[in-house]
């Protein structure tokens, strides 16, 4: 598979997908009591069969992960594929590295970099969704 033009349309998080796999409830912050921090992606015009490669780093700038994906040729009656990668937010009980704070992800081969957040669920009001600190409170 060579290196493939590839039209990258939308990327952004999100906590769920719909039934045609369109993101529900686009967002950038997310508590750890949310299920999954969702990385999805729309493109168009892939004119060979490719990859796409998603990296996801901690707040200490490590990688965490990364996820590998195919793409096939997309044809004209249909131009637009979507691509998404998940991470279960329970998982983060597992991982032995800073875990709230901003992450960020990298979406190959465009090299698009793009962050999210994650807060205690100690510190986040899920009804008013803002973080509580001693001075200020961020709106999501």
């Amino acid at each position: 598979m060579g290196v493939a033009v590839i039209n990258l349309v939308e990327v952004c998080t999100c906590s769920a997908l719909s039934s045609e796999f369109e993101p529900i409830d686009k967002r950038s912050l997310f508590c750890d009591l949310d299920d999954n921090v969702i990385i999805w992606g729309k493109i168009e015009k892939v004119k060979e069969d490719s990859r796409i490669k998603m990296e996801w780093y901690n707040p200490s700038r490590v990688m965490v992960f990364s996820i590998d994906l195919s793409l096939k040729k997309t044809p004209s009656s249909r131009p637009f594929r979507y691509f998404w990668g998940f991470m279960e937010l329970k998982l983060l009980n597992f991982l032995e590295c800073e875990k709230y704070g901003v992450w960020s992800f990298i979406v190959k081969p465009f090299n698009l970099k793009k962050e999210f957040r994650i807060v205690n669920s100690v510190c986040y009001d899920y009804s008013k969704k803002f973080i509580k600190t001693n001075f200020i409170s961020i709106r999501r």
